[in-house]
């Protein structure tokens, strides 16, 4: 029997469906499934010879080609998720020890260099040995060990050697014409780990050698849109370090162009390349795109910011975890989701994993001397006078609660956000209401904290038709921050032939009330025009709840739509 990399023990509460069928969003559920499937899991199961097969290099699985690419996810993902679980260090120290014996006399992972001609084969290499770079710098975070960042500092100068080459006008034009996860990107996604790099060592060469790739940033057609999205959170570090407005604006330029584009969904998907008719999405970019978005939010304080991250977690990121707690791909079809997709466990479930402590840190944060509860997710707030433990249930009680585990006693505000989602906020204090004051988009409270106090937050949740982002007749339903849709495992009736001319009435919805956390809508079957049918709505998130493969009705025409509805007849 295999033995487990790291042998640890997980509490999982199963993601059941509830009575009204809300798949179980929590951020500590979905942590626990994906942590569990890294460290327990099989087919394939993690253990050290899979990890370092890319550092080797042995051809013994998918893509170890791409030098350190694997290895480096799996070393940071881990180290990200050991902030927020217990995990023992021993085998993790292990597994990186045996990682750094593979480190080349130039500072590089994998099977070597060919001369300066940059290839398709040195562009994977480039490409892997970014993303053991931040990897390293994450475990150096999570374990303070001395050798992880000395390594680090000498992969980094490797990579800053390679600039001349890469920075080769040909090559750059070459690269950036439609070579998808081959293309130029694997180059600049190199912004992310130089500039950790420069943070962390203090050195100013590795933060002028992101700079340099940083001004060669630019979205292609057909390129992969993970490596472009790490590029611009790479620059957004760049931001943080000089401080230069000339950073900001193009990552914000970039930000919004994708948000107008096919390439993101209503559900806050995004396509795994930046292609024509994007066909499906993927779990790296969903959770780059959601990063990306609470950053921006945490440095300008834009609402559309943390409005996109919200729908994204609860929706996109949510869709495309599967049953077995990996992430991966998922196929879009013009009206929703098509059939199948695929678990990718040798990129999206680690990166997921790396991501989702990311979120648990911005559930809150500090506005001056008050703290702001964001995101209606699980998170931890600790400073020297005040540390707070927020649950979020948005399932059944529509509700989360903010538990004081300790206290200087000193007088402080806290402030809860009002989500777009949410008609209104209710705050009670250890069961009783509490005198606030509303400012801002906040509900806030100001009074000497005690531990053992709970702040009871309970949403409103608004039930809303909302237009397509790119086709206004076709619209979607919502539920709080749950976009809704028909699945076809619960509703095989609705997906007889011409399914996608079927026509909702959203009017009858939105005089509804949700019944049991689930809303029905009325449609006429574009089969049979004088029977109308109704069919359960469920929120996307679910779709990793059931066997993961049938499809999902999203965007729905209305009865207004009365010339598409004798046009769909008429075929």
């Amino acid at each position: 029997m295999q033995r487990s990399l790291i042998a640890v023990a997980v509490s999982v509460t199963a993601l059941a469906v509830l009575p009204g069928g809300l798949f179980a969003v929590d951020l500590d559920e979905r942590l626990d499934r994906v942590l569990k499937r890294v460290l327990e899991g099989s087919s394939p199961h993690y253990d050290q010879d899979l990890v370092v097969a890319d550092l080797v290099p042995r051809p013994v699985r998918r893509f170890t080609n791409f030098s350190g690419d694997l290895s480096g996810r799996y070393i940071g993902a881990v180290s990200a998720a050991a902030a927020h679980r217990e995990i023992p260090a021993g085998a993790l120290r292990e597994l990186v020890r045996r990682a750094l014996d593979y480190q080349r006399a130039d500072g590089s992972f994998g099977g070597g260099w060919s001369g300066s001609a940059v290839t398709d084969d040195a562009m994977a290499k480039v490409w892997g040995n970014g993303r053991l770079l931040a990897g390293l710098l994450d475990y150096h975070d999570h374990s303070g060990d001395p050798a992880a960042l000395r390594a680090a500092s000498k992969l980094g100068d490797f990579i800053l050697s390679l600039s001349p080459v890469f920075h080769d006008s040909e090559v750059e034009e070459e690269y950036s014409r439609d070579r998808r996860a081959l293309g130029y990107v694997c180059w600049t996604q190199n912004i992310e780990g130089l500039a950790a790099l420069s943070l962390h060592t203090g050195r100013a060469r590795y933060l002028e050698g992101a700079r340099e790739i940083a001004l060669r940033v630019r979205r292609m057609p057909r390129q992969h849109s993970h490596g472009f999205l790490t590029s611009l959170r790479g620059m957004l570090e760049i931001y943080r370090q000089d401080d230069s407005d000339r950073w900001l604006r193009s990552v914000e330029t970039a930000w919004f162009g994708i948000s107008e584009s096919p390439h993101l969904s209503m559900t806050g998907s995004v396509a795994e390349y930046f292609e024509a008719e994007p066909g499906r999405d993927e779990g790296c970019s969903i959770a780059d795109w959601l990063l990306l978005s609470l950053e921006l939010w945490d440095l300008t304080g834009d609402p559309r910011y943390i409005e996109a991250a919200e729908r994204t977690w609860f929706n996109g990121f949510a869709a495309n975890q599967f049953a077995s707690g990996d992430f991966g791909h998922v196929y879009w079809s013009p009206t929703g989701y098509g059939f199948g997709g695929e678990r990718a466990w040798w990129c999206c479930t680690l990166h997921a994993l790396r991501t989702i402590p990311e979120v648990a840190e911005a559930a809150f944060r500090f506005d001056g001397a008050t703290l702001l509860y964001d995101l209606a997710v699980d998170g931890n707030m600790e400073s020297q006078d005040l540390a707070v433990r927020a649950s979020a249930d948005l399932r059944g009680r529509s509700a989360a609660a903010l538990r004081i585990r300790s206290s200087a006693g000193d007088a402080r505000t806290i402030g809860v956000r009002q989500p777009s989602w949410s008609d209104d906020i209710v705050l009670a204090l250890n069961g009783r209401p509490i005198e606030s004051r509303r400012a801002g988009g906040y509900v806030f409270v100001r009074r000497q904290w005690s531990a053992g106090d709970e702040l009871a937050v309970e949403y409103s949740m608004r039930t809303e038709v909302v237009p397509r982002n790119t086709r206004a007749d076709y619209r979607a339903a919502k539920f709080g921050p749950w976009i809704l849709g028909i699945a076809e495992e619960s509703e095989p009736a609705f997906f007889g032939e011409g399914f996608d001319g079927n026509l909702a009435d959203w009017d009858r919805l939105t005089e509804a009330e949700p019944t049991n956390d689930v809303l029905s809508v009325g449609y006429t079957h574009a089969g049979y025009k004088e029977q109308t049918e109704v069919a359960r709505l469920l929120p996307i998130a679910e779709r990793g709840s059931g066997s993961g493969i049938g499809r999902w009705q999203v965007w729905m025409l209305g009865t207004g739509n009365a010339d598409r509805y004798d046009a769909v007849l008429a075929r």
